[in-house]
Order: C-alpha cells, then sequence, then structure tokens
C-alpha cells in the first residue's frame, strides 16, 4: 500500500524546488566559510612567515633570500614562464630545483655512508634507524626537484 506524500511548497525550500543550483552554493559558501584559512594554524604560520610580494625567493627548499633586480626577466619573458609552469604543473623554477637536486644528491651520499659505516662498527637494529633522516631528506628534495613542487 503507498503512502501519498504532500508536496513541499516552494516556500519550504525555495531554492530546491526552483532548481537552479543556489541551495549547492549556500551549502558550499559555508563550508568554506567553516574551513577558512582563518581557522588554519598552520596557514597562519606560513603565511607570518613567506610573506607574498616582499621581493624574496625561496632558497634551498626552506630559506629565503633578496631577489636580484638584476636577474629579473622582463614581463613578456616572465608571462611566458609562468603560462609554461602552469602547463607543467610547477612552483619553483629551474634553478630552485637544481639547488634542491644538489641538496637531496648529498643528503643520499650521507646516507649512503652512514649506512657503510654503520655495517663497519656493527650497529644494532635500533642504531641502524639513524640513516632514515638524511635518507628522507635525500628523497624530499630529489623528489621536489623532480616534480618542481
Amino acid at each position: 500500500m503507498m503512502r501519498a506524500c504532500a508536496p513541499r511548497s516552494a516556500a519550504f525550500a525555495p531554492s530546491r524546488a526552483r532548481g537552479d543550483g543556489t541551495h549547492r552554493a549556500r551549502r558550499h559558501r559555508r563550508a568554506v566559510a567553516r574551513a577558512s584559512d582563518d581557522d588554519d594554524a598552520l596557514s597562519k604560520v606560513f603565511r607570518d612567515v613567506y610573506v607574498p610580494d616582499q621581493n624574496k625567493e625561496m632558497f634551498f627548499g626552506v630559506f629565503q633570500r633578496d631577489v636580484d633586480r638584476a636577474r629579473v626577466p622582463d614581463e613578456a619573458t616572465r608571462a611566458e614562464l609562468r603560462r609554461e609552469a602552469s602547463k607543467q604543473l610547477t612552483n619553483i623554477g629551474a634553478a630552485e630545483r637544481a639547488r634542491r637536486m644538489d641538496v637531496g644528491k648529498g643528503a643520499s651520499a650521507l646516507s649512503a655512508l652512514v649506512v657503510v659505516g654503520q655495517l663497519a662498527t656493527g650497529a644494532t637494529r635500533l642504531e641502524r634507524l639513524a640513516v632514515m633522516i638524511p635518507l628522507f631528506f635525500a628523497l624530499g628534495f630529489v623528489g621536489s626537484a623532480k616534480t618542481g613542487l
């Protein structure tokens, strides 16, 4: 036996009744407001440490240095670099990628030296965990250099 349901009136749910998507947009705005950057402590720290438009560039992944105005290309070249970066989905330049690769290779070499040293000295299993620190740096910096992120 089927029950009859009373139809919803447009006054009860106007945005759903119209079907114009305003209900979904309103829900999205509320979700964005709840997850805003103002509530995110990590986001606040990054905004304080890495202030945009301060004529600084990233150096070795985490450090900043002043931009040398003599090395800044003209506007047309910068526009082309931005277009290329958006196609490749990268956000760091070739020079910074090369620096990160150098750090990654150095950390890889350090990891290898730590492993050789541990094998030569008969390190315990717990002591062998120390190789993870330079190894994680190596993987992180090499990965960042390869992906451009």
